[in-house]
């Protein structure tokens, strides 16, 4: 999450910008989830999908697996649509994971989040091959999640949200928030959690409190305007997303002990 937000205020006429610095990284890295899905409908089959989607990225993702849901008769696969916007395969190569089923392909950093720059190079990769294929008639969804995990830590000491009972804050060993909120036209799920488990190397595993903003807009979008607007609609929530996250969400002090570079 990088880059600078900006919000405006009009005082006696007068336009008065607060230009808020946001940090480019913080150290060490949070984020052991970053996601970016899209929902389709297609123009094909979805018998013939996934063969036209591999013989286009086979040379980048050499390896990819069959998801257990394909166990399912393809009778209910092809009629339920809450399967049809499930994925069916997974794509793997060094740096990347693309999941894929009939109406949804999703894009995940593996290894390790380099930074949106990054990331977008690859989401960008994606979207062109399926505006080569030609097999998207819309987009019905875009959405985006980031997960970040902070170890050893409560996370409500360190952010701008408190719960009370009564007069008094409620502090709890195991406490969970699941909020809904509007960013602009973006739909935005954030949960919460002091009582998380995440698995490092070695499949050491670590306990800790967890952040996850999930960031979905849904519309009709149609082939011809989604490849040409994509970029700014990922690009407008990934902004809205991490002035949030620093600039609403967590307390000034807590950033300070997160070595932010600007």
């Amino acid at each position: 999450m990088s880059g600078t937000g900006f919000y405006g205020n009009n005082l006696m006429q007068e336009s008065l910008i607060l230009i808020v610095k946001v940090p480019k990284k913080i150290s060490p890295n949070p984020i052991i989830e970053s996601t970016v899905e899209f929902r389709f409908k297609s123009t094909v089959p979805s018998s013939a999908l996934f063969g036209m989607l591999y013989g286009k990225i086979s040379d980048k993702y050499k390896k990819y697996e069959e998801l257990p849901i394909l166990e399912l008769p393809r009778s209910v696969l092809e009629t339920d649509s809450k399967f049809r916007r499930q994925p069916q395969y997974r794509f793997f190569m060094e740096s990347f994971i693309i999941q894929f089923g009939p109406e949804m392909v999703s894009i995940s950093v593996k290894n390790g989040y380099q930074g949106w720059d990054e990331f977008f190079k690859e989401i960008s990769y994606l979207v062109n091959v399926f505006k080569e294929l030609n097999i998207i008639e819309k987009v019905t969804r875009i959405g985006m999640r980031y997960i970040d995990f902070f170890p050893d830590i409560d996370i409500y000491e360190k952010i701008n949200m408190r719960i009370y009972l009564g007069d008094d804050p409620f502090k709890s060993s195991s406490q969970y928030i699941r909020t809904e909120l509007k960013l602009e036209e973006y739909d935005v799920l954030l949960q919460i959690t002091n009582k998380a488990e995440a698995i490092g190397d070695g499949l050491k595993r670590f306990t800790g409190s967890l952040i996850d903003y999930d960031l979905s807009i849904s519309k009709d979008i149609h082939n011809s305007d989604f490849y040409s607007e994509y970029n700014q609609i990922l690009n407008k929530a990934h902004e809205y997303l991490k002035d949030h996250f620093f600039t609403v969400l967590i307390r000034k002090d807590f950033l300070e002990t997160l070595n932010p570079g600007y």
